[in-house]
Parts: C-alpha cells; structure tokens; sequence
C-alpha cells in the first residue's frame, strides 16, 4: 500500500515543502525537502526543528533536497537542516555556470 505525506510549512515569506512517500515493502520511508528558507527566521527555524525531530533523528538522512533557486527564502535555512552530519543521498539544483558558481563563494 502506497502512502504519501506532504507539506508546506508554514513558514511565511519562502518555502519549506517536505514530503515522505512509503509503500509498505519495507519501513524505511522515502524523505525529500523542496527549498528550505524563508525572510521570517523565527517561524523557519521552528518548522526545521519539529521536521528533524520527527523525521530525521532516527535516519539521520534524507533521501533527496531538492533547491529551486538560490534566493535567500528559499535556501537561508538549510544548513540548520542538515546541522549534525544529516547525509543528503541526492541533491537537485539549478546549474550554474562557472562564473556564477564563483560569485557565489566568493
């Protein structure tokens, strides 16, 4: 039996939008995170910690992030996602080019 969950989290200006898929054949649900930021902090950083707390102490990982874009609401939360060795099995994000990839770190 196919069983699916998915949220967008109440986190104001941004996205946080998590979903877990499980069919039944083992107990392992799949996990993803599409963007996680938002400008209001205090309500972002309220949803990523009941989100860790509920669905990633046990794994410790997620299967896959997803990042739609690179504005600050929608990735400035992330690493309070992943704090603590959270492994990311895959990560989708928009391709940069090596100018744009060099801004960003820079």
């Amino acid at each position: 039996m196919l069983k699916q969950t998915f949220t967008i989290n109440p986190v104001g200006q941004g996205l946080f939008y998590t979903g877990e898929i499980s069919t039944g054949i083992n107990n392992k649900p799949f996990r993803f995170v599409f963007d996680c930021g938002s400008f209001n902090k205090a309500n972002c950083l309220e949803e990523v910690a009941n989100y860790r707390k509920l669905n990633l102490v046990d794994q410790q990982e997620l299967d896959l992030l997803i990042i739609s874009h690179f504005d600050a609401d929608h990735i400035n939360h992330i690493g309070k996602l992943l704090e603590g060795n959270i492994k990311v099995k895959k990560l989708v994000m928009p391709f940069l080019t090596f100018e744009e990839r060099l801004f960003l770190v820079l």
